[in-house]
């Protein structure tokens, strides 16, 4: 005797839609550093140390708790030189120690600078190895992909259902390349300060710089809006 099983009725798939959305943040620097050459010259090699040592302790003095002054590994070099009718030996000692400072402590490393005669290049940035993802970045991110999800919805004449999955990617870091008419500005304040003692700053938004950017991917249920039920 065989019996007929009655089909199982499957229901249909509530169709859904797949949106991203990405924030973007500039990764402030972590610190500036500023290379500083330093040079003394002497008759006599005691002098020239002498000299040398005295330049590099005016300098941690002036930088202060403002920034710190790294390590001095400096060299001695003789050359014969003449003065008239007189020659002799000449004893130099140099080095290029790193002077590092955070951002807000700018203006003051560069007051250490001038008043200590030593001079003045573009600083460098430094940043954190790993990109930073803030709750701030991922809660813009997300508002992102749910508006792109909404105006989707609308424009089929559709409206949003339940979530069904949420995604975040990897965060990626990007660098950013400005024009070099905008990076030449800190030179043009670094030489106007050499006549005006004013206290400078740098500006983050004008840095050669690294964005962190962050993608969301959320999955919603696409229905039917209300009036089209009640009207079937």
């Amino acid at each position: 005797m065989c019996i007929e099983k009655s089909p199982v009725e499957v229901q249909p798939r509530t169709p859904t839609i797949e949106v991203s959305g990405t924030a973007i943040r500039q990764q402030a620097p972590k610190a500036g550093v500023i290379t500083v050459p330093i040079e003394a010259k002497a008759p006599s090699q005691e002098a020239a140390w002498g000299k040398f040592q005295d330049a590099i302790n005016q300098l941690r003095q002036k930088v202060g708790e403002f920034g710190t002054v790294g390590n001095s590994l400096p060299t001695e070099k003789t050359e014969e030189v003449s003065r008239g009718l007189r020659s002799g030996t000449e004893y130099t000692v140099t080095d290029s120690v790193e002077v590092e400072f955070i951002l807000p402590n700018y203006g003051h490393i560069l007051d250490a600078l001038l008043s200590c005669g030593l001079p003045i290049s573009a600083p460098r940035f430094t940043y954190e190895e790993q990109t930073e993802v803030t709750p701030e970045l991922l809660n813009q991110a997300t508002k992102v992909a749910m508006t792109n999800a909404e105006a989707i919805a609308t424009g089929v004449n559709r409206r949003l259902g339940r979530l069904v999955s949420i995604e975040v990617g990897h965060p990626s870091r990007r660098r950013v390349f400005r024009p070099q008419h905008e990076l030449d500005w800190g030179l043009a304040l670094i030489n106007r300060s050499m006549s005006m003692n004013t206290s400078l700053s740098l500006t983050e938004d004008k840095l050669e710089t690294f964005n962190t950017e962050i993608q969301i991917t959320v999955e919603f249920e696409i229905l039917e809006l209300q009036s089209d039920l009640e009207a079937a």
